[in-house]
Formats: C-alpha cells, sequence, structure tokens
C-alpha cells in the first residue's frame, strides 16, 4: 500500500472495536433482509391481489369454478413448455446451424421446419 506522509494504517487488537463492526455488519445485513423479504411480499401480494380481481371478473361475466379452474391450469401449464421449447430450438439452432445437414432427408428437415 502506498501511503502518504499523513496516513498511517493501525492494526488493533481492541475487542469493543471489532464488535462494534461485527455488530454494525449484523445490522446491516439484518435490514438488507427485512427489506428484501418486504419487496417479494408485496411483489407476492400485488400477484394474488391482481388474480383474485381477474377471477372476480371472470365469475361476474358467467364463468363457472370449473371453467376457471380448467382455464387456469391450462394456460399455467402450456406456457412455460411452449416458451422453453421455442427458446432451445433456437438457441440450438444459433449454436448447432445444420451439424446433420447431409444426414437428414427433406421429410425430416420439413417437419423440423414446422416446429422452429
Amino acid at each position: 500500500m502506498n501511503l502518504g506522509k499523513q496516513q498511517s494504517l493501525f492494526f488493533t487488537e481492541d475487542p469493543g472495536t471489532s464488535l462494534q463492526i461485527l455488530a454494525g455488519l449484523l445490522g446491516l445485513s439484518a435490514v438488507t433482509c427485512l427489506c428484501a423479504y418486504l419487496l417479494i411480499y408485496n411483489i407476492m401480494y400485488l400477484s394474488v391481489a391482481g388474480k383474485v380481481r381477474y377471477y372476480g371478473l371472470l365469475q361476474t361475466v358467467g364463468m363457472t369454478e370449473k371453467q376457471i379452474k380448467n382455464d387456469e391450469g391450462a394456460d399455467a401449464a402450456a406456457r412455460p413448455c411452449r416458451n422453453g421449447n421455442r427458446m432451445s430450438a433456437g438457441s440450438a439452432g444459433i449454436l448447432f446451424p445444420d451439424p446433420c445437414s447431409d444426414k437428414i432427408s427433406g421429410d425430416q428437415k420439413a417437419a423440423m421446419s414446422v416446429l422452429l
């Protein structure tokens, strides 16, 4: 370390100073964890409140509970699968462009182009 003339580095073994620093770090960590918890709680609360309002609107226009459950379950299960398949197919096409193009027949290429 290049310290100037008026700078100095002191190493202390005073437990009081170390405990103050440790207490400060623990307090800062606790405040950070509390803020993270409140942020996550707030996001989840807003999401649930929006869903409750949405389901109330669906019931107002005449959907039954069975219709709502079927619609929500199918949509919730299918969306990540579709998005994951599209992303993996797209990234595989970018990373490995036609690695086996000489071994794939025309019918197989047509079937693969439908998927992409």
